[in-house]
């Protein structure tokens, strides 16, 4: 009589198992507590106007249709709506957190298809990445959208493997949950139909039904953006925002995705990241084709052609969120492949090259714990010890953003004090007793002393910022 063997798993491969299962938790903690501590600071304008506009709706439906406004992310703002107001700031951004911390969980996910190692680097490089850290722990939409990204990339992956309902519903749900995290989505979404496209119409031997399940899979995506089109993303206001080179701002993307410098060298930086880039592809191309494919198209040529076809003026590293995961994930299992096919040298060389991708992101984490996006609340606290009398009037170098801050940071003040804005025009009449100074420039030193109109300003303090998010503020008192 046949015997039927039955696979049994060895104490060794059971050992590694454990090993990375306690590996890989340790890896999201970490995530997650970097991600809590990077977000402890005070909120910066934008995400002050998204409280402003949850204030101004009534229902979840008006953030759908009756905002009109760019700096509506509407799965966020849903969040700070259904929030309502907290003392505790923190509490906004931690569905930010969530999703970030989710995201290094998902990665995982989709290199543990590949193998256990590239399961573990994928975390490592999605979790400490400077710039994936940065925007999952802000009250805005990047986190999110990250998130799906992730999530749909992980279910479209599976559809082809065990094809099934499910799995294309799930894709589905994803991808309307990006489109409502944030536009970015959907250069990655282009990128996603595409490609999963072309292998539902090349499909290997076995998977003839999967051409239905992709229509299940991207058809209400499509139609919910046509209807979320012309219900509200044809009437949203751009409100503007400084114009960087395109050049400039890749370069300073591509250079803070392996941990680079965002100023000096950043282009030297750029080209290193590049060149990681392509030796990846050309490391996975024929063990992960498909992977290659569609790392190209949405990491390359789908955000290219978005902002050709946009004509956007205004672009920042925080619209190339989806590309810099991608990116991750792809030098991720790259090293993967050399640390599973390589020798004793190989797996230092991946040891060294991850060490020193941990240690420059953190870095510029480290500048973010430290500086935050703004000494906001110092500064208003600082103006309230410094200030004789009950009324503190400020002014500034730029009305509409720092008014804005003032307006949400000044409700903090101990009572009897007030904080008086005066605009530009309001000051040809009357000087203020502060003046603000801001700067995007991280690099920015303020001057000793500046004058407006016959006043002369004092410096009295700074407050620097970590870069990409909020601003420097110079406080200036008036020379009497």
């Amino acid at each position: 009589m046949p015997t039927t063997s039955v696979p049994t798993t060895s104490p060794e491969d059971y050992r590694q198992a454990r090993l990375a299962a306690l590996t890989a938790a340790l890896i999201l903690l970490a995530a997650a507590a970097v991600r809590y501590l990077a977000g402890c600071d005070g909120l910066w304008l934008d995400e002050i106007w998204t409280l402003i506009l949850a204030q101004e709706v009534r229902s979840p439906g008006q953030i759908l249709t009756g905002l009109h406004q760019e700096n509506n992310h509407y799965l966020n703002t849903l969040c700070v709506w259904w929030l309502g107001p907290q003392s505790n700031w923190i509490v906004y951004r931690l569905p930010a957190m969530l999703a970030g911390a989710a995201s290094v969980g998902v990665a995982g996910l989709i290199g543990r298809r590949r193998s256990r190692s590239a399961a573990l680097l994928a975390m490592l490089l999605t979790g400490s990445s400077y710039l994936m850290i940065h925007y999952s722990s802000e009250a805005r939409g990047y986190s999110f959208a990250i998130c799906f990204a992730l999530m749909a990339l992980d279910f479209q992956e599976n559809l082809f493997r065990r094809p099934g309902l499910p799995v294309a519903f799930c894709t589905a749900g994803c991808s309307i949950a990006g489109i409502l995290s944030q536009p970015v989505y959907l250069a990655f979404y282009a990128a996603l139909v595409v490609w999963s496209a072309w292998k539902a119409w090349f499909p290997p031997k076995g998977l003839g039904r999967i051409r239905g399940l992709w229509w299940l899979s991207h058809l209400p995506p499509l139609l919910f953006f046509v209807w979320l089109y012309e219900v509200d993303l044809w009437q949203v206001v751009n409100a503007g925002g400084p114009v960087y080179s395109a050049g400039d701002v890749v370069a300073q993307t591509a250079s803070l995705a392996i941990g680079g410098p965002d100023g000096p060298g950043q282009f030297a930086a750029a080209t290193l990241c590049a060149v990681a880039f392509a030796l990846s592809l050309w490391r996975l191309w024929r063990s992960d084709r498909d992977w290659c494919v569609l790392a190209v198209l949405a990491i390359v040529v789908m955000p290219a052609l978005l902002l050709i076809a946009t004509g956007r003026r205004e672009i920042y590293p925080r619209y190339f969120v989806i590309p810099v995961a991608l990116l991750g994930l792809t030098i991720a299992f790259a090293l993967a492949s050399v640390w599973q096919n390589g020798s004793r040298p190989a797996r230092s060389a991946v040891i060294v090259l991850c060490g020193a991708f941990v240690v420059a992101n953190g870095i510029h984490v480290t500048r973010l714990v430290t500086y935050g996006r703004g000494g906001y609340m110092q500064a208003v606290e600082y103006l309230a010890e410094h200030t004789p009398g009950d009324e503190i009037t400020v002014g500034s170098d730029f009305d509409f953003r720092n008014e804005m801050v003032l307006a949400f940071y000044r409700n903090y003040l101990p009572e009897p004090k007030q904080l008086t804005y005066l605009k530009t025009e309001q000051r040809r009449k009357r000087n203020s007793e502060w003046l603000l100074i801001h700067s995007l420039d991280r690099r920015f030193e303020p001057a000793s002393e500046v004058h407006a109109g016959r006043t002369r300003y004092v410096l009295r303090q700074f407050y620097p910022y970590a870069g990409l998010s909020g601003w420097g503020w110079g406080l200036y008192h008036r020379d009497e």
